[in-house]
């Protein structure tokens, strides 16, 4: 992260640093005024200029004809009339010597001009010509007369350096062209700091043409900062040409610094060969010595330059404008030849934690592109999961898509034929989030399951279990049962192809996949056995999940997290079909949901016999038998112990699914759990101990609603369980008629009431089925249930 902060310090310094040089530089010279008269030539010869050159091209310029006309053939010649149209030989004629005449009269004026002015003005008319489209021709008539006014450290320090700057700011063709007429006449007043600073406005304005024209005629003045500055800019606006050309630079210089140095050493090898003839050999005669020094540029572009690499990536990576090539330039600029150049400097472990930081900074700012270019390029970290996780939480789902793609591609660490096993095989630590993945984005988890459903095998599968692999001209993709992990592919012996077989953890019944082919005797059905090859980090791994008040009892798997998803679209993919069978036989998951199915029946049975002891007792003229009350107590309390202890343990599961889950726990079935399990602790309670009045309609309702539970418990059972999902969808579909029944009843049960109230006299016989709006609810009820007598 240091690496990290210190390319977005050093970007804003340098975009600080362009608009400081805007403000103190260009808005001057805009502002400044020239005295009028000056003012009037300048722009009368720019114009003349205009009109020549587009006279040359063959182009008409009736604005530059205009005022050429008005400034020279009526102010100087006394001419009247409007500009002649070329027409005819005679107005053309005219427009050529009025082209000419004009260009070479105020040539003339405006050195005369230029004469009169002091080293002052004349640096201000340099400046100010900058703003003109002729500025290069111009500069031809004031650079002269400059050089020979103005003084040598003026121009160095001020006048020159101010001028590049000024000539950069404009379009990029006509920038170049000023700075090539400058490096033709006052080559020598250009300093190292105005070169190196000019290069990297160029680098801010993206002009190509004027970078290029610095490089070619400034390169030896070039200092390794002074690439770094112009490299800064280049990199975070993602202008890839003024890259390259920036880049070629440094691999030119980088080259010859090389040839230099072995030059060097194979002379020194030459001059020790020769030690013994020089010793016989006469002193030579004093002459002077031709000493090549070295630049001091060239051994610090390989020190200052290739390091910065890092910077420069982090800048195009994460600033938001440099396109995905730009990052892919730039990791094949460190490729070569920085990475050479850096050696040993930059130890492994830094360069994997930049990659790791960098990486993740992309992803948490949503560069899909980027990210995915980084990923091609071999700069992803081992582990993509703390940036899946950032991107799921972020709720970037191009992200969420792009990092679980890239668990997709081939393993390029494994040999053949086992190369073509995807990453997610290693990578294995993000499927930990992928139910996660299925909360928030259910159509993205789909997606990567279904892909990891057809993941190809290797093409040495047997058809049979029994028989040898033989090599298949392509790969098969599995569709079933099977699941392996990476370690045992990468135990490899001489004959790899034949232990892939042996290595599969294949359970359950293979899926046969047959295919029809058309024969002279007929039709023949053709089949073999497909593998499915599913990691099996799916069942052994702990899911990641944000809970609320931490979890109770072992986590849960990401496979039991996506089956707990309830999305079909998940639960029915191939992969997921076979991880339920290998997770039942293998992950013995039948003891546990026969010991649950148990504990289920067990409540069911108890409570029932809790309630019809309840009942018996609430209605002694029912019991016969002698000495019941010490049968209630002997019986009903054990249990009613046992009942409580049971409701208690399912109100804790209860609770954990409710801290697991709170926002997905409200849903109508762990309300009617709720409701039964507290209508049964409310029930035993009063009376089994406290011996008080329990509702014997309570009671029923209860215990209807404990044996539906119990046969939705029955669906995983294949004999029961189409039975059971055919009665729960039919209860759903019958449900809109309850509703207007329950209106009626409600209805006709008010109705009968009111009617019979009045009725009601003493003495009179009353069977007490209307005798309250209770009793009224409930023979309306009977009646439209059945048969009423």
């Amino acid at each position: 992260m240091e690496v990290i902060e210190a390319a977005f310090e050093v970007g804003r310094w340098s975009v600080g640093r362009f608009h400081r040089v805007i403000t103190e530089v260009r808005e001057p010279v805009r502002a400044a005024k020239l005295p009028e008269q000056l003012g009037w030539l300048l722009a009368s010869l720019h114009w003349a200029y205009v009109s020549h050159g587009a006279s040359e091209e063959g182009i008409d310029n009736e604005t530059a004809d205009g005022e050429v006309w008005e400034r020279y053939a009526i102010g100087v010649q006394g001419k009247s009339g409007p500009t002649p149209i070329g027409t005819d030989p005679e107005s053309v004629m005219e427009l050529v010597n009025m082209r000419e005449g004009a260009v070479a009269h105020f040539k003339r004026e405006t050195m005369s001009t230029l004469r009169k002015l002091d080293s002052v003005e004349l640096g201000a008319v340099m400046c100010h010509i900058t703003r003109y489209g002729t500025a290069p021709k111009m500069l031809e008539l004031v650079l002269p007369l400059a050089m020979k006014r103005i003084s040598e450290a003026s121009l160095v320090k001020d006048i020159v350096p101010r001028f590049m700057v000024l000539a950069v700011l404009q379009p990029d063709l006509e920038g170049s062209s000023l700075l090539n007429t400058l490096m033709s006449q006052a080559k020598d007043f250009i300093s190292i700091e105005a070169a190196n600073s000019a290069l990297e406005y160029c680098a801010h304005l993206q002009r190509s043409n004027c970078c290029r024209a610095i490089l070619d005629g400034l390169g030896h003045l070039v200092r390794p900062e002074g690439l770094v500055a112009a490299l800064i800019p280049a990199s975070a606006r993602g202008s890839e040409h003024l890259l390259a050309i920036l880049e070629l630079f440094v691999m030119d210089q980088c080259q010859q610094a090389m040839e230099r140095k072995l030059n060097r050493e194979r002379g020194r090898d030459d001059a020790g060969g020769m030690s013994s003839l020089s010793a016989l050999s006469p002193p030579p005669l004093p002459a002077s010595r031709t000493v090549t020094i070295e630049s001091p540029c060239e051994a610090d572009y390989g020190e200052m330059v290739a390091p910065c690499v890092y910077m420069l990536l982090v800048l195009a990576a994460a600033g938001g404008y440099a396109k995905p090539n730009t990052v892919k330039e730039l990791i094949e600029f460190y490729r070569d030849p920085c990475q050479s150049l850096i050696g040993n400097r930059v130890r492994e472990t830094f360069h994997a934690r930049f990659i790791k930081d960098l990486f993740n900074l992309v992803c948490q700012l949503n560069h899909v592109g980027t990210s995915w270019t980084l990923i091609e390029c071999g700069w992803s970290p081992p582990s993509i999961q703390s940036a899946l996780y950032q991107a799921i939480q972020l709720g970037h789902q191009s992200m969420v898509h792009v990092l679980l793609d890239s668990l997709l591609l081939p393993d390029t660490l494994l040999e053949p034929p086992s190369g073509i096993i995807p990453l997610v095989f290693r990578k294995t630590e993000c499927l930990t989030l992928l139910p996660m993945v299925a909360r928030r984005f259910p159509t993205e988890a789909e997606w990567f399951i279904e892909q990891i459903s057809c993941i190809p095998i290797p093409p040495c599968v047997p058809r049979t279990p029994q028989s040898e692999p033989d090599l298949r001209p392509r790969a098969v993709s599995g569709v079933r049962i099977g699941l392996c992990k990476l370690s045992l592919l990468l135990q490899r012996t001489v004959n790899a192809p034949s232990i892939i077989w042996n290595k599969l953890q294949d359970s359950g019944q293979f899926r046969r996949a047959g295919t029809i082919s058309h024969s002279a005797g007929g039709e023949a059905l053709e089949t073999e056995s497909l593998v499915c090859m599913a990691p099996l980090a799916l069942l052994d791994s702990q899911a990641v999940h944000d809970t609320v008040g931490g979890r109770f009892f072992n986590p849960s798997s990401p496979f039991i997290r996506l089956l707990a998803t309830g999305e079909e679209s998940i639960i029915l993919q191939p992969v997921m079909q076979a991880l339920m069978e290998y997770h039942w036989i293998r992950g013995r998951f039948w003891l546990r949901y026969a010991l649950q199915l148990f504990f289920s029946l067990l409540f069911v049975v108890l409570a029932w016999a809790v309630f019809v002891l309840v009942a018996q007792r609430q209605n002694p003229a029912a019991v016969t038998t002698v000495g019941s009350e010490q049968y209630d107590i002997d019986t009903l309390r054990p249990l009613g112990v046992i009942v409580l202890a049971l409701s208690l343990a399912f109100m804790v599961q209860e609770l954990r699914q409710f801290l697991d889950e709170p926002r997905n726990y409200i849903s109508p079935s762990n309300a009617v759990d709720i409701l039964i399990h507290f209508t049964v602790m409310y029930s035993v309670i009063q009376g089994a101990f406290r011996y008080s009045y329990v509702p014997p309609l309570l009671m029923s309702f209860t215990l209807i609603l404990c044996a539906c539970r119990f046969l939705l418990h029955l669906r995983i059972i294949p004999s029961v369980g189409p039975i059971v999902r055919i009665w729960v969808t039919a209860i759903f579909n019958i449900f809109p008629i309850f509703v207007p029944m329950m209106i009626m009843a409600v209805s006709f049960a008010g109705a009968f009431y009111l009617v019979q109230t009045p009725m009601v006299a003493p003495g009179v016989i009353y069977t007490g089925h209307f005798g309250g709006f209770k009793a009224s609810l409930q023979s309306v009820l009977t009646m439209a249930g059945g048969d009423y007598r």
